[in-house]
């Protein structure tokens, strides 16, 4: 009893095995397999004929079983949550206050799977200065996984390091603390590279300041206190992005003639 995808598609579904042999009043199993290339719905006709064995002096009428095949492909859909900030270049961007050499600040940083099938990335920092750092918060350890053992031709596991990945379900979100800690008096920049299933990429900018005067306010409850004042969203027009500057003192909306 052959069955055959439609030839147009043949690369999308398969089916294994095409031919099989059924005993009377039993039945088998068969295995489509659907890999779709874009992002698009795909169909096909899956027909089996029943065949007469050629010793068989019986005529038989001919006999079809013929249906549909569907499926849909998509395409994994990381996006940041967190910063809102974007750069000229399209890119999110987290930017980090003026430090003084040795002070350090934390900025959170939140993908999310906003596709409908699971997504596999990587997470790498790059950063010549040795300034910026990356560590995954308690609450993303769910997403965090460990590749499995490459094996050789005998089945054996091969001694390689296990290549470790973040998998994140359908509306699964994972969180970063992203430090900075400046050790030159000079603006810094780093990139985080987010390599995604499906050979798409996310690269989110780090830009931040140190500086090393001898006279400093410290405490100002000033614009960049909080740490969410760098993630506000919006776009930034310039090529060159400046630390944000905390040598200011913001009083908010205050009433007339009180203190």
């Amino acid at each position: 009893m052959p069955g055959e995808p439609h030839s147009l598609i043949s690369n999308i579904f398969k089916l294994d095995p095409v031919e099989m042999s059924i005993p009377g009043l039993s039945h088998a199993f068969a295995t489509v397999t659907f890999t779709p290339e874009q992002k698009e719905d795909y169909h096909c006709t899956f027909t089996a004929s029943l065949v007469s064995p050629k010793s068989s002096s019986m005529k038989m009428k001919p006999q079809q079983l013929t249906f549909t095949v569907s499926g849909e492909g998509h395409v994994p859909e990381v996006t940041v949550e967190r910063p809102g900030l974007q750069s000229k270049r399209g890119n999110p961007v987290l930017c980090f206050r003026r430090l003084l050499l040795g002070d350090s600040q934390t900025l959170p940083l939140v993908l999310r799977n906003n596709g409908v099938i699971p997504t596999q990335f990587t997470v790498h920092i790059m950063d010549d200065k040795g300034v910026f750092f990356l560590k995954s918060t308690q609450s993303t350890l769910h997403a965090f996984h460990i590749g499995d053992k490459e094996k050789d031709s005998t089945g054996k596991a091969k001694k390689r390091p296990q290549k470790p990945y973040m998998l994140l379900e359908r509306g699964q979100s994972a969180e970063f603390d992203v430090f900075f800690k400046p050790t030159l008096a000079q603006r810094l920049e780093g990139k985080i590279r987010v390599p995604v299933s499906g050979n798409s990429e996310i690269n989110i900018e780090l830009v931040g300041e140190g500086h090393n005067d001898d006279f400093t306010l410290d405490n100002l409850s000033g614009l960049a206190e909080d740490s969410q004042e760098s993630n506000a969203e919006g776009n930034l027009d310039d090529d060159i992005i400046e630390g944000v500057r905390v040598n200011h003192i913001e009083f908010g909306d205050c009433a007339v003639r009180e203190l």
